[in-house]
């Protein structure tokens, strides 16, 4: 009888300890980074433990998809995916109260919300392109050779082309005349390549291979981290975001947990980490970044001009849009 007390005193206190720990997904590298700063934070506050869960954007889906995780971050077309296949749970405000603090357009939906929001740079070596470039300069012929793009599937393609397409006569339900204009990048020979991975493109950027291109905030510091002064940073317009989306998986068994998890991340310590560490901009109201800091990172004004696209229809049509790029792009 003692040994079985002994033996079920042991599988409660393991499935008590399950029951603290809640089970992130994050990219790797400086967002990781971040989070593992303000981690224990959080992990006293709560008597709690985070599993972190590092891979990409797919990778997440597929975990969430698994029930593997409890919250994901991600990228705001893969929360929609996740949102059209009722993938996550409701947002709870009483549980997460500073919910009340998020600028308007970071309160998405009832299921997602905004961490933090980084602009696709546009960035440029100024040994070599001596004039702040806008999107449009990337076709210029003297910059054979000198041009990278995040990959076709990504936000910040996906958004310029939706734009290229509209300034074309067309837009997203017309794609065609974007899709030519991004075609044309690559046939002129400007364009060295759309990495799958951004370490590749900061390599290009540090070995001045790559004169011009966009790049994310928290990519820009690490490059000036390594000594790249000559990387210059502009902010074209339309301004395209980099969204950090957060959702809690439906199928948590710890959904109180998760959603501490993330009050959390819309809280000063957190907020200000990203935006210190990553020069992301927080989006709620209660966070002040240092003054040195703001020139690189969006304002509330800021995000209400972020050009927003429908996520819904851009994720029913992405697929159609991939097998229309390689045909384009591979005759």
């Amino acid at each position: 009888m003692l040994v079985t007390g002994i033996l079920l005193g042991l599988v409660f206190q393991a499935a008590g300890d399950e029951s603290n720990v809640v089970r992130v997904t994050t990219w790797g590298g400086s967002y990781k980074n971040t989070y593992e700063k303000v981690a224990p934070i959080f992990e006293k506050e709560n008597n709690a433990k985070i599993e972190w869960h590092v891979g990409t954007n797919e990778s997440f889906m597929v975990k969430a998809r698994q029930g593997q995780v409890d919250v994901v971050t991600n990228t705001i077309l893969q929360s929609v995916e996740g949102e059209m296949d009722a993938l996550w749970a409701d947002l709870d405000p009483a549980k997460i109260p500073n919910m009340a603090n998020l600028f308007k357009v970071a309160n998405y939906s009832k299921n997602t919300i905004f961490t933090n929001v980084g602009p696709y740079n546009l960035i440029y070596n100024d040994e070599k392109v001596k004039t702040p470039p806008t999107w449009e300069d990337m076709w210029n012929p003297a910059y054979k050779n000198r041009v990278i793009l995040y990959p076709f599937h990504s936000v910040g393609t996906t958004c310029l082309l939706i734009w290229l397409a509209e300034k074309g006569g067309g837009g997203i339900d017309k794609i065609e005349p974007g899709m030519n204009r991004l075609a044309e990048l690559q046939k002129s020979g400007n364009l060295i390549g759309m990495p799958t991975g951004e370490a590749e493109m900061i390599s290009l950027y540090e070995l001045k291979e790559a004169w011009i291109g966009p790049l994310t905030n928290g990519r820009v510091k690490d490059l000036w981290n390594k000594g790249a002064s000559f990387i210059k940073v502009v902010h074209p317009q339309p301004t395209f975001g980099m969204i950090t989306a957060m959702n809690v998986v439906k199928t948590t068994k710890n959904p109180n947990l998760a959603m501490k998890f993330v009050d959390f991340c819309l809280g000063i310590a957190c907020q200000e980490a990203f935006a210190v560490n990553n020069l992301y901009a927080p989006t709620v109201k209660n966070v002040k970044t240092p003054d040195e800091l703001q020139p690189l990172m969006l304002n509330e004004a800021d995000m209400n001009r972020l050009y927003m696209v429908d996520w819904v229809k851009v994720n029913k049509l992405r697929a159609q849009w991939q097998e229309q790029w390689t045909k384009l792009t591979t005759k």
